[in-house]
């Protein structure tokens, strides 16, 4: 027979390690908010770079971006990505945009879920940071 403390220790370890997700906006004040997106755009990994070079920008120059636009403007930027790995590239950008840690992220970026409670679609900036977007656009252009 199986102690219940053992039965618990055994359920705890078969738990998959879970990543906190959420679509719950930040609520930072705009200098706090600010610094949070240069820190996270200022960052040199793929991802980070694909939100600063490819997704701010096209946001930027459009009201809403569906997921199809979205996949023009990875292909636009660089012709030399696989067509067929963009939704890949996608899938990992809408990934970081509903990790519970980047909130600051969902404070400046809008999406719905039409389709699929899984599947983000029809993105946009929120109008009361565009400005704050461009300027951290242009101090990461000037490093």
């Amino acid at each position: 027979m199986i102690s219940e403390e053992m039965a618990q220790e055994r359920r705890r370890k078969q738990r998959k390690f879970e990543i906190p997700m959420s679509d719950e906006p930040g609520t930072h004040n705009v200098e706090t908010l600010g610094q949070l997106l240069l820190q996270y755009l200022g960052r040199d990994k793929v991802t980070n770079v694909r939100m600063r070079d490819i997704i701010f920008p096209v946001l930027l120059g459009t009201k809403v971006l569906s997921r199809d636009q979205v996949k023009r403007a990875f292909l636009d930027f660089d012709p030399k990505y696989d067509e067929g790995k963009v939704g890949n590239y996608l899938s990992v950008v809408s990934s970081q945009l509903g990790l519970a840690k980047n909130d600051f992220l969902r404070q400046v970026v809008a999406y719905e879920y039409p389709r699929h409670p899984w599947e983000k679609h029809n993105f946009s900036l929120r109008e009361e940071y565009r400005g704050l977007v461009k300027d951290v656009l242009a101090e990461l252009s000037r490093r």
